[in-house]
């Protein structure tokens, strides 16, 4: 089975997956390895959401063109981590909304205040990320 079908088998449209290859200077037998398709693949499948994600694989491989797939995965993780923490906050969020109407969760209360501080701390931090990459 050639890598592009393997791709397919997994939702990635071998259109997308071609051009990305070809973008990112891949051949099909970079991808044979293990650790190299596994990259690409969380790439292809993060990028495969978005319409116009063109502009920002150019935008993160602009400098970085002999390291590309790495570079490009790296951004990838980031933009991850800043989906689970943007979740994170959202299920703090609701959770103080309901405990504020409870008169005795004033210590849990407390607890969730402090983890949302953190978390929307590292979530700004996150964005740092995102931003040098972007650049």
């Amino acid at each position: 089975m050639s890598v592009l079908e393997t791709l397919n088998d997994i939702g990635i449209n071998p259109v997308m997956a071609t051009k990305l290859m070809t973008k990112l200077n891949i051949s099909p037998d970079e991808l044979d390895i293990p650790y190299y398709f596994n990259m690409f693949k969380d790439v292809a499948q993060f990028f495969s959401k978005y319409e116009n994600s063109e502009y920002i694989i150019n935008k993160v491989t602009f400098r970085h063109s002999d390291d590309s797939l790495s570079k490009l995965w790296e951004y990838v993780q980031v933009q991850q981590n800043r989906e689970q923490l943007e979740k994170s906050i959202e299920s703090l969020d609701g959770e103080l909304s309901i405990l504020g109407k409870i008169p005795e969760a004033e210590h849990r209360i407390k607890e969730l205040e402090d983890k949302k501080f953190a978390t929307t701390a590292m979530l700004d931090q996150n964005k740092k990320e995102i931003q040098m990459y972007e650049r």
